[in-house]
Formats: C-alpha cells, structure tokens, sequence
C-alpha cells in the first residue's frame, strides 16, 4: 500500500504559485506578486502595488523568478527563470537587444519551484495587458 501511495503522490503535480511586475515607464513606480494562487491575482497584485495610473504588467510568471530591466530611449526587457540571477541575466539580455545600457529595475521570486515558467508570451514585455 505504501508502494501505491507514493507512485500515485509522485504523478499528482507540485502546486505552481504565479507572480507578476508591472511597471511604469514615466514615473519608474513598479509592483510585484508572488506566491499568489494564479496568473490573475498575481496580476491584480502587481498592479496594485504598483499604485500609479500609468503602471501595465510586463512579465507575469510561474514558479521561479522574475525580472524587468529597462535602459535608455525605452528600452526594456524581462526575463522568467528558476533563479534570480538567470532572470535578471534574461531581463538585461532583452532589453539590451532593444539597445542601451540597461539595468535590472524589480525582480522577485516565488517561495516554491514547482513546474517550469510559463514559456513566451508569459516571458516577454509587454506594454497593456498580458493576454490570458
């Protein structure tokens, strides 16, 4: 039975737990989310932290970490990973693409990794709303 139980435990997935950045581009303000229940709350958080008008989401996640960067005439870029360092590592990748000197402006991680980060569109910039 024990034998069972564990077989059976190891195919039920690990719960994800989403996190999001929004930014804004004018003031600089920013908010993050993390360990929320879906992509949505985790949107709604970041956004609400953000706490300025002009604040949109720019990279929504799950699992690992997040980044967003941002360097001169609007260059920007985000980046998702299972570690802080490869996330900001991908966020100054992206937005250096763009041109300019870029710097890592917020990240944040979620507690537990669990599944892998949501693959593109989740893992690019965005300027409105991040598609569902």
């Amino acid at each position: 039975m024990a034998t069972l139980w564990i077989l059976v435990s190891s195919l039920v997935p690990l719960p994800s737990f989403y996190g999001a950045i929004a930014y804004d581009g004018q003031s600089g303000a920013y908010g993050f989310a993390y360990d929320q229940p879906s992509p949505v709350a985790a949107g709604r958080r970041a956004l609400d932290k953000c706490g300025s008008p002009g604040c949109v989401l720019v990279l929504e996640f799950a699992d690992g970490c997040g980044a967003y960067a941002t360097g001169p005439n609007a260059a920007a870029g985000a980046g998702s990973d299972y570690t802080r360092t490869t996330a900001e590592d991908r966020a100054l990748a992206q937005c250096r693409s763009t041109g300019g000197n870029c710097q890592v402006k917020v990240w944040t991680c979620n507690s537990t990794p669990g599944t892998e980060p949501l693959q593109p569109p989740y893992d690019g910039l965005y300027f409105g709303p991040a598609p569902r």
